[in-house]
C-alpha cells in the first residue's frame, strides 16, 4: 500500500482529495499521513487525525518524514490569499517559497530512503494575455501570489532530481461559488473542487506513470474554458441568491491586485495520460479477474 503524506491536509483541496482516494476506480486507497500547521484549528480539535507540522521548520519536517516514511508527499500547504499577498508579501513568500524548499531539502536528506514530491501550483504563473497555456509555455506572473508559486516550482526543480517530482498546475473553486460577484470578462479553466480533486488524486496514486509522460515533470489539470461568471452561475441553484455580474476591472479595483484576464490551461496532455492510464489499469483488472475465475 502506498503511503501518502499530505501537507495542508485540512484545507479545501486536501479534504476533497482525501475523499477521492477512497473511491478511484482500479486504485487501492493509500495509507494517509495528514499534516497541518500546528496552530490550525483542525490540529487542535482533531489531534488524532491531523499531525502538527510547520513546513517552514526544517527540524519538524525532517522528523516527520523520518517517523512516517512516506512514499509520496502531496504538498498542498500554501499561502493562497491572492489579494492578501499584495499586503503580506514577506509572509506569502516565506510559506510558498521557503516552505517548499524546506520540504524538498528534507526529502533529499531522508536517511530512510527517497520519496516522491507532488507540488500543487497554479494557473496564475501565466500573464493571461492569450490563454490556452500548455505546460511548455513561457511563464510570466503578474502578482505576488503567482510569483511565489512559480518560485516554489523553481525550488522543487532546483533541489530535487528529475523524475522525483511532479508539478501540477491547476485551479479550483469551492462549491457553491463563495463570492457574490463574478466577472464576465475574466476567462478561466478552473473547475469546482469536486471535479478537480479526483483527477489530482488519480495522478498522485499513479505518479510514476504520469511523470514519465509529463512535460519535464509538469502537468496541467483543469476544466474547460469559460468566464468566471459562467462558472459561478453553475452553483446558483445551491446558493441563497444568484451570483451578480461584474467586470475584471471592478474586481482589480476592489481587491487591489492585478489579475490575468484569460488564465486558461490546456489540459490535453493530462486527458491523454488519464485515458491511457485508465485503459491500462482496466486491462490489468480484467486480466487479474480472468486468472481467478
Amino acid at each position: 500500500m502506498i503511503r501518502v503524506l499530505i501537507t495542508g491536509a485540512a484545507g479545501l483541496l486536501g479534504e476533497y482529495i482525501r475523499k477521492a482516494f477512497q473511491y478511484l476506480p482500479y486504485c487501492s486507497a493509500p495509507e494517509l499521513i495528514l499534516t497541518e500547521h500546528p496552530k490550525h484549528p483542525q490540529v487542535l480539535e482533531n489531534p488524532e487525525q491531523f499531525l502538527p507540522m510547520d513546513i517552514t521548520d526544517f527540524s519538524q519536517v525532517s522528523a516527520m518524514l523520518e517517523a512516517t516514511h512516506p512514499d509520496v508527499i502531496l504538498h498542498l500547504a500554501a499561502y493562497t490569499d491572492v489579494s492578501g499577498a499584495e499586503r503580506n508579501e514577506a509572509e506569502c513568500r516565506f510559506i510558498n517559497i521557503d516552505g517548499t524548499a524546506t520540504i524538498a531539502t528534507a526529502v533529499n536528506e531522508m536517511a530512510s530512503g527517497l520519496c516522491f514530491v507532488v507540488y500543487i501550483s497554479t494557473d496564475y504563473v501565466f500573464d493571461g494575455r492569450r490563454g490556452d497555456y500548455r505546460e511548455e509555455d513561457v511563464t510570466k506572473p503578474v502578482n505576488v501570489y503567482a510569483q511565489s508559486k512559480l518560485d516554489g516550482e523553481n525550488k522543487i526543480r532546483e533541489i530535487l532530481d528529475e523524475g522525483r517530482f511532479l508539478i501540477i498546475r491547476t485551479s479550483f473553486k469551492p462549491y457553491p461559488y463563495k463570492h457574490d460577484k463574478a466577472p464576465t470578462d475574466l476567462f478561466t479553466s478552473a473547475g469546482y473542487v469536486t471535479e478537480i480533486a479526483p483527477d489530482i488524486a488519480f495522478a498522485v496514486l499513479n505518479y510514476e506513470f504520469v511523470t514519465q509522460r509529463s512535460y519535464s515533470g509538469i502537468i496541467n489539470i483543469a476544466s474547460k474554458e469559460r468566464s468566471a461568471y459562467e462558472l459561478a452561475s453553475i452553483s446558483n441553484k445551491d446558493r441563497d441568491k444568484p451570483v451578480v455580474e461584474t467586470t475584471l476591472e471592478a474586481i482589480r479595483v476592489e481587491s487591489g491586485v492585478s489579475l490575468p484576464p484569460r488564465i486558461t490551461l490546456n489540459s490535453t496532455r493530462w486527458l491523454h495520460i488519464k485515458q491511457s492510464l485508465q485503459g491500462e489499469l482496466a486491462s490489468k483488472a480484467r486480466g487479474t479477474k480472468s486468472k481467478t475465475t
